[in-house]
């Protein structure tokens, strides 16, 4: 035993030496599916002889396969002979009798990264009615809100020297901060700001400083956008409180989604 490493290889280098000895021997099509994957080399001090192995003062060893997700459902539909392959081959290619490292079980997870993120699946309850206007208008609602928090951050720090905030936002919005900072949840948004509710967007932007000296340039008349972020914000609470809405409300969203995103992005 005292001849053994128990050392791991190289996880990346582990993996492209299986895909090129599969592809050697004529497996090709097992190869395919592990082309894009990542692998991890993981072992106890469990013997693998308790595990099916063979090989005596060797530890029992675990080849985890993660797959890029297009390919996970091939990889799970692989007969239990190729499987069987893959971890044949894996032991050989371990030389067990050098690392002491004797693979025993071989798992298949989905490869989740930045590249390949899963897609949750929206769950559908049979007692819930599901609306396809109300869902376009919640992803028209959260491209508004998030456009004009994008908007307003951007503006106020172009005029640092006039922007007004009221105080209490601020801590509101560090607060709210704070608070989805407290492990294990962590916060995506840097910009306070983009704690900020829509009435507090509305007042920021209507604030008489802020509208003569930034805002009044981007939106034209102040009681006309006034009245538009108000009407805005009925039909959003609709949202909000997961409601349906109807095709007028829905109607008369879009419209005043379009001349907010105008005056914001034109």
């Amino acid at each position: 035993m005292s001849e053994f490493t128990y050392k791991a290889p190289n996880a990346d280098g582990f993996l492209n030496g299986l895909i090129a000895t599969l592809n050697a021997k004529g497996f090709d099509k097992i190869a395919n599916v592990l082309v894009g994957s990542k692998c991890k080399i993981t072992f106890t001090d469990r013997w693998s002889t308790k595990d099916g192995g063979s090989l005596f003062g060797a530890f029992s060893t675990t080849l985890e396969l993660e797959i890029p997700a297009n390919k996970y459902q091939d990889a799970e539909k692989l007969p239990d002979e190729q499987k069987e392959i893959i971890k044949k081959l894996s032991c050989e290619l371990l030389h067990p009798k050098t690392t002491g490292l004797e693979i025993t079980n071989v798992t298949y997870t989905v490869l989740i990264s930045d590249d390949n993120p899963l897609t949750p699946e929206p769950y559908r309850s049979k007692n819930v009615q599901y609306d396809p206007t109300t869902e376009c208008a919640r992803s028209l609602l959260y491209t508004l809100e998030n456009a004009l928090r994008y908007f307003v951050a951007t503006k106020i720090n172009e005029n640092q020297a006039v922007a007004v905030i009221d105080s209490d936002f601020i801590k509101d919005w560090e607060h709210a901060k704070h608070k989805e900072a407290l492990p294990p949840r962590k916060p995506l948004d840097s910009n306070i700001i983009f704690y900020s509710s829509f009435e507090q967007l509305r007042r920021i932007i209507t604030q008489n400083n802020n509208w003569d000296k930034i805002f009044k340039t981007y939106f034209g008349r102040q009681t006309s956008v006034i009245s538009r972020l108000n009407e805005l914000d009925e039909i959003r609470d609709t949202l909000a409180h997961n409601r349906i809405i109807s095709q007028f409300d829905y109607n008369s969203f879009k419209s005043l989604f379009d001349v907010i995103m105008g005056c914001i992005e034109g």
